[in-house]
C-alpha cells in the first residue's frame, strides 16, 4: 500500500454514470515536496488527467455545475460584450483610480476553462486597483485548434483598444495577463501584435505560463506533478497544435518558447512554483527574455504546485505570490 507522503504507482478517480473511469494519476508524486500549508487541501483536490475528449467533457461539465456566485462590490458593473466568435467581460469599479487597464485570459490547458472561473480574481483586481479589467473568452481545442483561440484573444484585445475612450482608459497602458494556458496565450498575443506592428501591451502578468510544447514531449516529466501533469499537458498541446508536441511543424506564434526573437516584448512578471511542471520552461523563458533585453521579474515559490493559490488561497506561499504580482503591477502602472 502506498504511503500518504509517497504515492508511487497509485491512482485515484471516480466512475461516471456510463461506467467510464476518470483517472487522476498520482504516480511518483510526493506530498513531502509540497508546502505544508497546501498539502491537506491538495490531498482533497481532484487531479484530473486529460487523455481524450471524454475526460475533457466531464471536466467542463463539472465546472458548469451551479456554484455560489461571486458577490459584486457596491457600484461595480459587470457586463459581457459580444466580440467576434466570443465575448469580452468588463469589470468596472465604482471608484476609478487609474486609466490603466488589465486584460485577462483564463487558463485551462487550451482545452477547458471559462471567463466566469476568473470572476473572483478580476473583481478583486478591479476593486483593489480602481481599474477597468477585461476578461477574454476564446474558443477551445480540440474542436477549435490554433489559431482560433489566439485570434479570439486578438479580437478581444483590439476591441478593448477600440473602446478605450468609452471606458476612459489609456490604450497605451493596457497590461495583458493570464494563468497557465491563458498566460501562454497572453505571450502569443503580444508576439503576434509585435509582428503585425500593432498596439503592444505595457506589460505581461504571467502566472505559471504554459509556454513550451516540448515539455509535453519529454516522457521524463510524466506522472510527477500535481494539478496539471504531463499527460494532460500532452493532450492539451496536441489538441491545440493539431500536431505532435515537440515536432518540427510550423507552429507560428502558438508556442512562445519556440519563437526566437523575444526582444520587443514588454516588461514581464512570471511566477511559478518550484514543483510545478512548468518550472523549467518558465525559468528558461525568463532567462531568454533577460538575455534579449526584456525587463523580467522571475518569481519562484518552493513547495508550490500548479495553481497552488487556488488550491490553498490562505497559505503563506499563496498570499506571497499574490502580493508579489500585485506589487509589480502597482509599480508598472503608477
Amino acid at each position: 500500500m502506498a504511503e500518504a507522503d509517497d504515492l508511487k504507482s497509485s491512482q485515484c478517480g471516480f466512475e461516471s454514470h456510463s461506467g467510464h473511469q476518470i483517472p487522476c494519476i498520482l504516480a511518483s508524486m510526493k506530498y513531502e515536496a509540497v508546502d505544508p500549508e497546501i498539502v491537506q487541501n491538495l490531498k482533497r483536490f481532484q487531479n484530473f488527467t486529460f487523455r481524450n475528449s471524454f475526460t475533457v467533457a466531464i471536466f467542463r461539465r463539472l465546472f458548469e455545475l451551479p456554484s455560489r456566485p461571486v458577490k459584486l462590490p457596491s457600484g461595480m458593473k459587470l457586463k459581457n460584450h459580444p466580440v467576434g466568435n466570443k465575448f469580452v467581460r468588463s469589470y468596472l469599479p465604482a471608484n476609478r483610480k487609474t486609466d490603466a487597464a488589465l486584460v485577462w485570459i483564463h487558463g485551462g490547458g487550451m482545452v477547458s476553462g471559462r471567463v466566469k472561473q476568473q470572476d473572483a480574481l478580476c473583481i478583486e483586481m478591479a476593486e483593489e486597483f480602481g481599474m477597468a479589467v477585461f476578461s477574454l473568452e476564446y474558443r477551445l481545442a480540440p474542436k477549435y485548434p490554433y489559431p482560433a483561440g489566439l485570434n479570439d484573444c486578438e479580437s478581444g484585445f483590439g476591441w478593448v483598444i477600440a473602446n478605450s475612450e468609452r471606458f476612459q482608459i489609456d490604450p497605451r497602458r493596457l497590461v495583458v495577463g493570464g494563468d497557465s494556458a491563458g498566460a501562454g496565450l497572453a505571450v502569443s498575443l503580444t508576439l503576434k501584435l509585435l509582428d503585425e506592428a500593432g498596439d503592444v501591451p505595457l506589460g505581461q502578468l504571467l502566472k505559471y505560463p504554459m509556454l513550451d510544447d516540448r515539455t509535453a514531449a519529454d516522457r521524463s516529466f510524466d506522472n510527477k506533478h500535481f494539478v496539471w501533469n504531463n499527460t494532460s499537458n500532452y493532450y492539451g498541446w496536441k489538441s491545440y497544435l493539431s500536431a505532435e508536441p515537440g515536432s518540427d511543424a510550423d507552429l507560428g506564434f502558438a508556442v512562445p518558447a519556440r519563437v526566437e526573437d523575444l526582444s520587443g516584448l514588454p516588461a514581464s512578471w512570471i511566477g511559478v512554483g518550484k514543483i510545478d511542471l512548468f518550472f523549467a520552461e518558465n525559468l528558461a523563458f525568463a532567462d531568454r527574455l533577460q538575455a534579449q533585453g526584456v525587463k523580467v521579474s522571475f518569481n519562484e515559490y518552493p513547495g508550490f504546485p500548479h495553481a497552488g493559490e487556488l488550491v490553498s488561497p490562505d497559505a503563506a506561499v499563496s498570499r506571497r505570490m499574490v502580493l508579489d504580482f500585485k506589487k509589480w503591477l502597482a509599480e508598472l502602472i503608477r
